[in-house]
């Protein structure tokens, strides 16, 4: 048995939006290194190319000194080694949400792109099908917490017998972790397997919040045989022992996030709310709240 450090939500510059333009695949690379990660499943909105990007052009999107060391992103994945020795396994994966912005679905290792119309009203079984038939798992992002895209209690219930996992814990939810705590209730009451995750969307973010997965190796090096890796870390996900990680992003740098990246990457004509619960939050650390 081997314990490995997963992070199934972070997000890449591909993700769309103008203040997440730092999040080079190179600067995400080198984020899950610094933090000790095993596997990172990268989940851009309604988009799974990360990994076509990187094997597309992988001087510019591979930290120095790093290279490719098994599976291609036709495989679903990549093995890619750090110049200190860092073993990474990168999978595909997406955040799906409706095209109203609701009812975020996680999916986690898929095999082939998938395609699909961004504008199309799609319900949660059908997403959940198309990515089981790519090959991957399928999530609950966000749990309880509506604002952000989760489903929400009635929906979580609802759609449990088709769902392989829910996010248990998310660094986001600053002001909201009740509803972390109360998701990892719910997950416990119907005996469904619980991820933690840093949804990062920002580099320094990545793997500050993640899930130590006990995946089994019969002894074997995992690093031997990444393909097995990858399908044992799925099969992990689903049943294996896990421990949780996690660390809630203080308010002061969430209103850093809410405030300066938008400023700095020009997103104000849509963001003016974001901007304010920005303000709201530094605030409200000064104040010790």
């Amino acid at each position: 048995m081997v314990k490995l450090r997963v992070d199934m939500h972070a997000h890449s510059d591909m993700t769309g939006e103008p203040y997440m333009r730092r999040n080079t695949p190179r600067r995400v690379i080198q984020g899950a290194f610094d933090r000790g990660l095993d596997v990172l499943n990268i989940s851009d909105y309604r988009l799974d190319g990360f990994l076509d990007s990187i094997a597309s052009n992988p001087e510019k999107n591979l930290p120095p000194g790093t290279a490719f060391w098994g599976g291609t992103q036709n495989d679903g994945y990549l093995h890619v080694r750090g110049p200190k020795g860092e073993n990474l396994l990168l999978l595909r994966g997406m955040e799906w949400p409706n095209s109203d912005g609701s009812e975020h679905v996680l999916s986690v290792g898929h095999r082939t792109p998938i395609k699909h119309d961004p504008d199309a009203k799609i319900s949660i079984p059908e997403r959940a099908k198309i990515i089981k038939d790519h090959g991957g798992l399928v999530g609950a992002a966000h749990g309880f917490n509506v604002a952000y895209g989760g489903m929400g209690y009635n929906k979580l219930l609802e759609y449990a017998d088709i769902l392989d996992f829910f996010e248990v814990g998310n660094p986001l939810n600053t002001r909201n972790q009740m509803l972390d705590r109360l998701v990892r209730k719910l997950a416990i009451g119907q005996d469904m397997p619980g991820l933690v995750n840093s949804d990062s969307h920002d580099p320094h973010h990545i793997g500050m919040a993640h899930t130590v997965l006990d995946v089994d190796f019969d002894g074997s090096d995992p690093w031997s045989a990444p393909e097995k890796m990858r399908e044992r870390v799925l099969q992990a996900v689903l049943t294996g022992d896990r421990e949780f990680v996690l660390d809630y992003i203080s308010q002061f740098s969430m209103g850093k996030i809410f405030i300066g990246q938008r400023i700095l990457y020009g997103a104000l004509e849509r963001d003016g709310v974001e901007i304010k619960r920005g303000f709201d939050l530094i605030m409200d650390a000064l104040k010790g709240k």
